[in-house]
Formats: structure tokens, sequence, C-alpha cells
């Protein structure tokens, strides 16, 4: 089995923490990757079931910046995102 993770945003490590303060700073509103949390992502591709498969895994934060000045965050149930910019 051949899998193609991607990782689409800053992870909670002591490099982000020191070198990107502003964006360490939106970890407490979701917009930055848990590092234990991409572990049970990658454990759960290795381990999911034949009969529900798939090679590709998008790991984002939950508020993600997109553009300048809009900041998305998903819908409650929802695949699209919510424009949030003033």
């Amino acid at each position: 089995h051949v899998a193609h993770p991607i990782i689409d945003g800053a992870i909670d490590t002591e490099f982000i923490r020191t070198n990107f303060p502003e964006r360490y700073a939106l970890k407490d509103q979701g917009g930055i990757l848990n590092p234990d949390h991409i572990a049970d992502a990658y454990w759960n591709l290795h381990t999911q079931p034949r009969d529900a498969w798939t090679h590709e895994l998008d790991l984002r934060p939950w508020a993600e910046t997109l553009v300048e000045g809009s900041l998305m965050m998903p819908c409650s149930g929802a695949a699209d995102g919510v424009n949030l910019a003033p």
C-alpha cells in the first residue's frame, strides 16, 4: 500500500513556537496542527479497512488562512468553508 499524505500547515513544535510566534498564537483557535493528531491520522491510514480504501490524506488546521485577509473555517458538517474576512 502506497499513500500520499499532505501536511499543509504549521505543526506545534518548538521551531514554530520560537520562529513563528504569530502563527503559534493561532493554536487555541485551531490554527496549528497537533503532532499527536497527525500521528493518529497516519495510523488510521495504515489500518484502514480494505473496503473503504484511500491513498490520499490531506491534513490542515481547522482554521486556515488561504488568502491574505481572509480566514477560512469549516462549516459544521459541511465540506466547504465560510469566508470570515472583514
